[in-house]
């Protein structure tokens, strides 16, 4: 006998027992996140979802400085998708990675030449 793939897994799947309804996740779980982080107060009607939560992490991490490599492991995505979602917001990365290798220290062409000697 074979079970409609439109059944649902609990009725497809003998044993299986979900680990909470997912159809109210959002007000089981989000919204109280959100409450609890500050991020929503009683009254207000709009609630930032996961995307936008997720962008804006995005977002404030290349604002502080986070390499884009890092964003991208820390996001679980390619740096690819990294560059090209948010690659406009990273231009101030190249910028400050010249500032720090110029910062380095410099040597004069008498050691640069003794070095080149060795």
């Amino acid at each position: 006998m074979t079970t409609p793939t439109s059944a649902k897994r609990s009725e497809r799947v003998p044993g299986f027992q979900p680990l909470a309804p997912f159809g109210n996740w959002r007000k089981r779980l989000w919204i109280p996140a959100l409450r609890g982080a500050n991020l929503q107060r009683a009254g207000e009607r709009w609630l930032p979802g996961p995307y936008v939560m997720r962008h804006t992490f995005a977002t404030w991490a290349l604002d502080a400085g986070i390499d884009i490599y890092d964003l991208a492991r820390l996001m679980g995505t390619s740096v690819q998708v990294i560059d090209r979602t948010y690659g406009h917001l990273a231009k101030g990365q190249a910028e400050r990675a010249r500032e720090r290798l110029n910062r380095r220290p410099s040597i004069s062409a008498a050691e640069a030449a003794d070095e080149a000697g060795r």
